[in-house]
């Protein structure tokens, strides 16, 4: 079960710089200032996890932001709150498994919903993201509460979960750089140094405008930000090898245990 480690970005972070420099903004609330984007001391990690692979239902966990949770749960600022559903989208308490959800079937359906005619760019381009998803490859989002942590003391009916090892830390900002330049690498150069800035002034870790859609014509396709445009780019093996590099290269310096 393939987790796609690389999601957050494209869904989030680099539509949000194109969303919130838009006429319209963002259509979801309080984005231009979420914290798991926008603060300036983000780090990365890589993990190794032994978990119990009785899954349950993926457990939904945000970071608390002007007292909620951003889906109406009160939440205190700067703490993840998580809360879970069933299959008739019921909230149901969480369990301390190890949740999973394929991405392709959370999103599969609304692909199309918002790239329509008089769609922005960011909108089709964030929607066309999970085209790159296969039934073979669909990508998985995990998510591990500490209920189900394998703490010292932890009761073993509700140990789930233990990380094997922290392989290495980095800070965010490298990471994304190092992300961006990768892919640039594989795209229009003609595109790229039409951009005057990549990161610079344009938030702490989202690309800028410009560098942006040179970005998502490189995954995606250059007709992938038009409705009807088809999706083509890089393959998924290639999106994950560039979105790995920081942490097998030395391109990023490790941060040692934080």
């Amino acid at each position: 079960m393939l987790p796609v480690i690389f999601f957050f970005d494209l869904y989030d972070t680099f539509t949000t710089t194109l969303a919130c420099n838009s006429v319209n903004g963002s259509r979801i609330p309080d984005e231009c200032e979420n914290q798991e984007i926008f603060a300036k001391d983000l780090v990365v990690n890589k993990l190794q996890l032994e978990v119990d692979s009785r899954f349950s239902s993926y457990a939904m966990c945000n970071l608390g932001q002007n007292g909620t949770d951003g889906f109406h749960h009160a939440c205190a600022d700067d703490e993840y709150c998580c809360f879970c559903e069933n299959a008739y989208l019921q909230e149901v308490p969480c369990s301390p498994k190890v949740g999973a959800e394929s991405i392709l079937d959370h999103f599969g359906g609304n692909i199309g919903k918002h790239c329509t005619s008089g769609a922005q760019d960011w909108e089709c381009w964030k929607e066309k993201v999970v085209m790159k998803m296969t039934p073979e490859d669909p990508g998985y989002w995990y998510s591990t509460l500490k209920t189900g942590y394998c703490g010292s003391g932890r009761n073993s009916t509700d140990c789930a979960w233990r990380v094997l090892s922290v392989d290495k830390i980095v800070n965010r900002s490298c990471h994304a750089t190092a992300f961006g330049t990768a892919i640039q690498a594989h795209g229009d150069s003609s595109c790229f140094t039409k951009c005057a800035r990549m990161y610079t002034d344009c938030g702490a870790h989202a690309p800028c405008p410009c560098w942006a859609r040179c970005f998502y014509q490189t995954i995606l396709g250059p007709n992938s930000g038009q409705p009807g445009g088809n999706v083509s780019g890089l393959s998924l093996d290639a999106i994950i090898t560039a979105w790995l590099e920081p942490f097998e290269t030395d391109v990023c310096p490790g941060l040692g245990e934080l």
